[in-house]
């Protein structure tokens, strides 16, 4: 390692803030369900188990899609117009075609997002 330069980049980690969303978008599972497939599919990464979904009440989403080498999850406050999503992809994969859908689908005012490249420091 020199510096901070990793010696090898294992995955990258995008820290996603979606704010400005339509309430009724994020509190719509099957909204939900459908983005966290459509991302997957968009940026070629194979999922490998049943997306896992929960509607709180009175609202709020929160998922997760677990994927070979990678996984994305979002959580949802309705009232806030607020989404939080993780995305995190190994590999060649690019988790920026995954957040293009979320933001194509939840039409966000505003979007953060801190990317974070994973692997050994040694």
């Amino acid at each position: 390692m020199v510096g901070n330069i990793m010696a090898k980049i294992l995955g990258r980690h995008l820290i996603v803030e979606l704010e400005g969303c339509e309430s009724e978008l994020l509190d719509n599972i099957e909204l939900i369900k459908k983005i966290l497939g459509r991302s997957a599919k968009a940026a070629k990464l194979k999922v490998v188990a049943k997306p896992i979904l929960h509607k709180f009440k009175p609202r709020g989403v929160a998922g997760a899609l677990l994927l070979q080498l990678s996984h994305i999850t979002i959580h949802t406050w309705p009232e806030f117009g607020y989404a939080a999503v993780d995305i995190f992809v190994c590999g060649k994969f690019d988790a920026h075609k995954v957040l293009k859908i979320f933001k194509n689908n939840l039409k966000p005012k505003s979007v953060r997002v801190k990317e974070i490249f994973r692997g050994p420091r040694k």
